[in-house]
């Protein structure tokens, strides 16, 4: 078990034991509701059973916000999209290829880094100087035109490939209101396609990218949080 999920589970004992215990003494502290003391009036009863009755509540809610905020502690701490900003820096300036004009490109598209570079991963492998046999160029294999439309001159250049597939995928981000499926396929066969068949295409080869381009995103994020020692 990771020491993530060790603290996670820890706080969410911490947090409802407290909650329990806060009902517990609350409750310990009533007087019986309904069995009328010689020594109260009736009002004076009546008084003593709504304040019981209102402890009882906020007790409860205790133990509801309690439980609600460790569970959010939990979701937190073992999903990937707890990865901070330094952490993912930090991994990506170190092991990813590229990894600092990913970080910027990704930054200034307003995308995610790990998308980024599975796509590189998927494309190229990271070689920057692949040629595919139909004319696209590069660490992420775009065609001149759309280099070019997206401000590369020279697609052979890291730096420049890079900017203009990031710039590509917000593009693409946009066009598809941010569904990741979408926008990896749309990379892979054309947005036109996408639009044709309102979805992933039902090209063997496009499913099959997406999936690949999905599981490499999953991978670079395990990995930046495997390596920050989360």
């Amino acid at each position: 078990m990771r020491s993530s999920e060790r603290r996670a589970r820890r706080s969410i004992f911490e947090t409802t034991t407290v909650a329990i215990m806060t009902f517990a003494m609350s409750t310990l502290s009533f007087t019986p509701l309904y069995a009328a003391s010689p020594k109260r009036s009736p009002k004076q009863h009546e008084s003593h059973i709504a304040k019981s009755e209102h402890a009882a509540v906020e007790a409860g809610k205790a133990i509801e916000h309690g439980v609600i905020a460790a569970t959010r502690t939990v979701e937190h701490a073992v999903s990937p999209a707890a990865i901070t900003k330094s952490v993912r820096n930090a991994y990506f300036a170190k092991k990813v290829p590229y990894g600092k004009i990913i970080l910027r490109e990704a930054k200034k598209n307003h995308i995610q880094p790990e998308l980024v570079a599975a796509v590189i991963k998927q494309e190229s492998k990271f070689k920057p100087h692949a040629q595919s046999s139909a004319g696209a160029l590069g660490l992420m294999q775009l065609l001149p035109r759309t280099g070019h439309w997206m401000g590369a001159r020279n697609l052979l250049n890291p730096s420049e490939n890079i900017a203009a597939g990031a710039k590509y995928l917000r593009y693409l981000h946009d066009k598809f209101d941010g569904n990741v499926k979408k926008i990896i396929a749309a990379y892979n066969a054309g947005e036109g396609n996408v639009r044709r068949y309102g979805g992933v295409p039902p090209f063997r080869e496009t499913r099959h990218y997406v999936r690949n381009v999905l599981n490499f995103r999953a991978e670079f994020a395990q990995a930046a949080l495997g390596d920050s020692g989360v």
